[in-house]
């Protein structure tokens, strides 16, 4: 007998907290079709910090499990732009999502992976700064190069996952 059931497809919803997106989330969480890996919030009709406590009080509904997610996703984010404070002032963190937890991991590699266009396993300049305006968040040259650089092992031109 053919198994006829496909892995679940997975998704990030992109959102700015409204009611649209909230019922996007709602169906992505109750749907065995997907595996929502992500949910990334930005400023829309209303600020972006009360986007994402909409976006937060969705997911507590329905389905209070992936809080523990977003707390974590939130914790690796602000070490992150902690990070990238201490390189604009020269000090460099050559390591990528070391102290993210390992339940974590598999979803960051996911889109660290999504960044990856060309499927080498790193990061190139290029297709940071792709992804960068992409999301709509394009940084200027020296701003991208110091983020490059803050995570750039080696200095070897690429970045690696860990």
């Amino acid at each position: 007998m053919v198994n006829t059931q496909s892995s679940p497809s997975p998704i990030i919803i992109d959102t700015d907290g409204g009611v649209d997106d909230a019922l996007a989330i709602i169906m992505a969480l109750n749907c065995d079709r997907f595996d929502l890996k992500a949910v990334t919030v930005l400023a829309g009709n209303i600020d972006v910090h009360q986007a994402a406590n909409n976006v937060l009080r969705v997911i507590d509904i329905v389905q209070p499990e992936h809080r523990f997610r977003y707390i974590t996703a939130k914790e690796v984010i602000s070490r992150f732009r902690k990070q990238l404070k201490e390189a604009i002032k020269g000090k460099h963190h050559r390591v990528l999502f070391t102290n993210a937890p390992q339940e974590l991991k598999g979803d960051i590699r996911y889109i660290f992976d999504g960044i990856d266009s060309n499927n080498s396993g790193s990061l190139s300049l290029k297709e940071l700064s792709y992804h960068f305006q992409k999301a709509g968040n394009p940084l200027k040259q020296y701003e991208l190069n110091l983020v490059f650089s803050s995570m750039d092992v080696g200095s070897s031109g690429e970045i690696d996952f860990e």
